[in-house]
């Protein structure tokens, strides 16, 4: 005990970087040296004269001015500095500008960049550029004329596509709302179209094979989207938040869905189709939903999706961010767990059917439990807890639990992982004497939970089983506990006086280590 309580003290150690970055200001622009992986990656190490935008001192400074002249050259007392990046949210937020001009010279454009600009509606990306980074233009509801000048060796806008394209693999990296796909783009890059929010349509040209991780994340207009056939890949969360997008059709050479649901979040999605030769997925008549071939696994589902009778799976997060009201698990499906549910806070109503060898729902509880009553794997917000469970599955109510007050019921001994995280109504928990351990994450960012007494009886608190819980100020630790993670309460406020609670208890045990 004594060995596991220093590491959780150990744990809560932390360190100041040596020196901070020397930052003037010129002209209302604010400039920081380069840091040593970006002047490594222009190849100017150690020379003091190389900077970049690291933000400005005040937008009103540039509501005047409707085009910003990036300049790669300045002088600040009398030494002059060359601008070789412009940093994460450089120039963010700018209210009135409409076009911004790069000048030669600047040859790195980091994350978000220009996000946030409401006006801007052209940019221009000269030669010297030769990195950008993603979501340039996040929120830039206007911006439609995308220009990369013609000498860049690394990037092109060929086509007249509006979007920055690398050159090196045809991979389409930034779009904006006026971008079209060129049919010599293979791929669409992670978050490339992520937050155009006016686009209502895009066609997806013959020649991309994929579509990567979150590429049209938060495109609330697009209403239709036209996938080709050459298309093989579509990734995580690719539609991810698409709430206007109706219906969607996957081509016959799709041969990987990454990570769950492409499709959380899209609210008004109705219909979901593969075509009949693909032969990977399939698509139920009247599913709306995509199966696994090889194993039966419900890979992607909508709102409107009803279980197949041959799925005999549930996939890692197929549910994930659907607006499901009630779910009744089938005969057919073995084994699932609630991780298919993430995101899924509507449910008010969880059944089994009555002949399901594994699993049942006592009647009026609202939970799906393992058949000797012992695990409850998936609750929702209207559950009632039975008397009889001894494990509170992984995720079972991870953001579904609607009660102010948490009353486990006496026999609990084990709280899983996630299990009652970032539930936002939770402010008070009553745990019983007969739980010994809380696993990774069980009450991760429920922001409201003010205080907590964890009884007698209680060994273990895994890692980040707290972490989050802005409003934690009290936890009562008892003389059970042997082991707490270094992280269990990071990011509460009690986090310190849980550091002295241990501490204290270290010495008192040292002390009497030493008496005998």
């Amino acid at each position: 005990m004594r060995h596991l309580l220093s590491i959780f003290l150990c744990g809560m150690a932390y360190s100041l970087s040596a020196s901070d970055d020397i930052r003037f200001t010129e002209n209302g622009i604010v400039y920081a040296p380069l840091s040593y992986a970006a002047s490594r990656y222009i190849g100017r190490d150690g020379d003091s004269s190389y900077v970049k935008i690291d933000g400005y001192e005040n937008d009103s400074l540039f509501c005047d001015g409707k085009s910003l002249r990036v300049a790669a050259s300045i002088v600040h007392d009398g030494k002059q500095y060359w601008v070789k990046e412009i940093g994460k949210y450089g120039l963010a937020g700018l209210p009135n500008m409409e076009s911004i001009f790069i000048e030669q010279g600047i040859e790195v454009i980091a994350d978000y960049a220009f996000a946030y600009c409401p006006h801007l509606r052209s940019a221009y990306i000269p030669a010297s550029v030769k990195r950008v980074e993603t979501e340039l233009f996040y929120a830039c509801p206007m911006m439609k004329e995308l220009i990369v000048d013609a000498g860049n060796k690394r990037y092109d806008s060929r086509d007249n596509a509006n979007a920055i394209i690398d050159s090196n693999n045809n991979t389409l990296c930034v779009a904006c709302n006026g971008t079209h796909i060129p049919q010599s783009v293979e791929s669409v890059s992670e978050f490339a179209f992520h937050g155009c929010d006016a686009m209502d349509s895009v066609v997806v040209s013959e020649g991309v094979t994929s579509i990567g991780y979150s590429a049209f994340l938060g495109c609330r207009s697009l209403r239709y989207i036209s996938l080709p056939t050459s298309l093989v890949t579509v990734g995580t969360d690719a539609f991810e938040n698409c709430i206007s997008l109706d219906s969607i059709y996957i081509p016959e050479g799709v041969c990987a869905i990454r990570g769950g649901n492409p499709f959380a979040g899209c609210i008004r999605l109705s219909s979901v189709r593969v075509a009949e030769g693909n032969k990977e997925y399939y698509s139920a008549p009247g599913c709306n939903g995509i199966v696994c071939r090889e194993d039966s696994t419900l890979v992607a589902t909508c709102p409107a999706t009803i279980m197949s009778p041959d799925v005999r799976k549930l996939g890692r997060h197929c549910f994930r961010g659907t607006n499901i009201h009630s779910f009744t698990l089938p005969t057919t499906i073995m084994e699932f767990s609630a991780e298919s549910f993430y995101e899924c806070y509507e449910i008010d109503s969880l059944t089994v059917a009555p002949s399901h060898p594994t699993y049942m729902s006592p009647e009026g509880s609202n939970s799906i439990i393992t058949r000797d009553g012992k695990c409850l794997v998936l609750g929702c917000r209207t559950t009632r807890l039975p008397e009889g469970v001894e494990r509170i599955g992984d995720e079972a109510f991870r953001g579904r639990y609607d009660g102010s007050l948490l009353k486990l019921p006496m026999g609990v001994k084990e709280i899983g992982k996630h299990a009652f995280s970032e539930c936002p109504q939770i402010s008070s928990i009553a745990i019983p004497p007969t739980v010994m351990t809380i696993q990774d994450g069980a009450f991760a960012f429920c922001p409201n939970l003010v205080s907590i007494s964890i009884p007698e009886g209680v060994r273990i608190i895994s890692s980040c089983a707290f972490e989050g819980c802005k409003s934690l100020i009290s936890v009562h630790l008892p003389s059970t506990v042997e082991s707490v993670s270094s992280d269990a309460f990071r990011g509460c406020p009690c986090e310190e006086s849980v550091k002295r609670n241990l501490e204290q208890r270290l010495k008192r045990q040292e002390t009497l280590l030493d008496e005998h």
